[in-house]
């Protein structure tokens, strides 16, 4: 294979694996927000612990 194409190649897996990298790290913070007995705000990107009902005392890990 000629240089020009290996490091398309290259390049393209490089571009895949900091892809799944971000959307597994992404992943994980939802899944531990949740874990925690809060809910995952996608609008705001962030965990809210609040609780969801009147009068719900959340779970003390």
């Amino acid at each position: 294979m000629r240089l020009a194409a290996r490091i398309a190649v290259a390049i393209a897996i490089l571009a895949a694996v900091l892809a799944m990298v971000d959307c597994t790290g992404r992943f994980f913070r939802i899944d531990s927000c949740l874990d925690r007995g809060g809910r995952w705000d996608y609008d705001e990107d962030a965990c809210d612990q609040a609780p969801t009902v009147p009068g719900l005392v959340p779970l003390q890990p």
